[in-house]
C-alpha cells in the first residue's frame, strides 16, 4: 500500500498555495506516483524530489528529508552533532506535541542556517502554533513540505554540480518507492 494521500497531480498543487512555485512544473491530473515516474524518466530530479516533499504525509515528509541529508552528507556528518535532524528524527518517531515544541525550542536557541534546523523547522511547523507561546498562529499546510524542501537544497549547495544532480536524483528515486509503499533505502547510482 502507497503512502500517497492525494488522488492526483492536481490534488496536490490545490491543497498547498506553494507547490507549483516549488515544483515548477504544470500539474496535470496523473496518478502521483506515475508523475513521479515520469519527471524521473524526464531527468527532472529536482522537480521529482520538489513533488515528494508535498504528496507524502508530513511525518513521512520529515523522516525522508532527514535521511536524504544524512545520505547526502556520508561520513560528513556526525549524527551526534546535528540536534536539528536529530529534533526533527525525534519528532517523527514520537510526533506529539512535547517533540513538535522541543523542536520549537531548538529552533529558538539555535537559529543557525544549518540543514538540519530547517528539516527541525519542518517538523516544528507540521502543526500546531507556528511560535512556543503559542500565539503565533497555526501552522499552514505548506509549509513542512517547504521547509523539508528547503533542507535538502540547503544540505546540497556547497556539493559540486554533478554530485548534486546524483544526490538529487538518488533521493528522489529513493521517496518514489518509499511513496510507493518500500521501506526507505538509498541507492548510489
Amino acid at each position: 500500500m502507497d503512502r500517497i494521500r492525494f488522488a492526483s497531480v492536481r490534488d496536490v498543487y490545490d491543497s498547498f498555495r506553494t507547490a507549483a512555485a516549488d515544483i515548477g512544473v504544470p500539474p496535470t491530473d496523473e496518478l502521483p506516483l506515475d508523475f513521479l515516474k515520469r519527471l524521473l524518466a524526464e531527468r527532472q530530479p529536482l522537480a521529482a524530489m520538489s513533488f515528494l516533499a508535498y504528496v507524502l504525509p508530513r511525518r513521512e515528509c520529515v523522516w525522508w528529508a532527514a535521511q536524504a541529508i544524512r545520505h547526502f552528507e556520508g561520513n560528513d556528518i556526525d549524527p551526534r552533532d546535528d540536534d536539528g535532524l536529530n529534533a526533527a528524527e525525534a519528532w517523527v518517531r514520537e510526533p506529539s506535541e512535547a517533540r513538535r515544541k522541543a523542536a520549537l525550542r531548538l529552533l529558538k536557541d539555535s537559529p543557525t542556517i544549518r540543514s538540519g534546523n530547517f528539516c527541525a523547522r519542518a517538523a516544528a511547523w507540521s502543526g500546531g502554533s507556528i511560535t512556543l507561546d503559542d500565539q503565533g498562529g497555526p501552522a499552514e499546510p505548506h509549509m513542512t513540505a517547504s521547509f523539508a524542501r528547503q533542507a535538502l537544497l540547503k544540505s546540497l549547495i556547497a556539493k559540486p554540480a554533478k554530485l548534486q544532480r546524483d544526490l538529487m536524483v538518488q533521493a528522489a528515486e529513493a521517496g518514489a518507492r518509499f511513496a510507493a509503499g518500500e521501506p526507505l533505502a538509498f541507492k548510489v547510482n
